[in-house]
């Protein structure tokens, strides 16, 4: 995900690999469900994000919580996925940036409408995971650049917890675009041109 290659990525994952036996007790059954909880806690927090931006109201709009399952499903297997579609599954750069722009937009754009309980149509909420798509992209290939050379600095000079405080600092920013980006959707949206054309192809 991050452009990691030769000594970082060795050193890195050597860094976060646990021993064995304390990995067989991270993964009891409390663990797991302090993930859950934890999870769900995130994808309550996007749709809370999703429902603001478009303006709707906390009364009178009861979401399933099986939303928040699924939503929380899907991410693991989209991060799977992300190294190899970042590189075009082996063709490079070229057809990986594309690939990840509309794997990406296709991916909140199925967010937004999941976590809205299909309170606000297919169309309006095209521009917002266009934005978001655009936006994480664009970190997409930052992180290549940047991340490599940071988790370099910080693994010789702080050794394990320094990587810990970069991805950290990565995913703040990440978080942030995120914020942003879906915040900008209905705005764009409700653009007097953008929206009648919206309107129009519901027609």
């Amino acid at each position: 995900m991050f452009g990691l290659t030769g000594a970082v990525n060795s050193e890195l994952e050597h860094a976060l690999q646990p021993a064995t036996g304390d990995l067989r007790q991270a993964t009891g059954v409390v663990s797991g469900l302090m993930v859950l909880l934890s999870a769900t806690a995130m994808s309550r927090a996007v749709q809370r994000l999703c429902k603001r931006a478009w303006k709707i109201p906390r009364a009178g709009t009861r979401i399933a919580p099986w939303r928040w399952l699924a939503w929380i499903v899907l991410w693991p297997a989209a991060l799977v996925v992300q190294g190899p579609l970042h590189q075009g599954f082996g063709a490079g750069p070229w057809l990986g940036i594309p690939i990840t722009l509309v794997g990406l937009t296709g991916l909140w754009w199925w967010t937004q409408h999941l976590l809205l309980g299909g309170l606000v149509g297919w169309r309006p909420l095209l521009p917002g995971a266009v934005i978001t798509a655009a936006g994480l992209t664009t970190l997409t290939v930052t992180a290549g650049l940047y991340m490599p050379r940071a988790l370099d600095r910080t693994l010789a000079a702080y050794g394990p917890l320094g990587s810990v405080f970069v991805m950290l600092s990565w995913l703040i920013v990440v978080c942030a675009a995120v914020a942003l980006s879906i915040s900008a959707g209905p705005v764009v949206a409700e653009e007097p041109a953008l929206a009648r054309r919206l309107r129009a192809g519901c027609n």
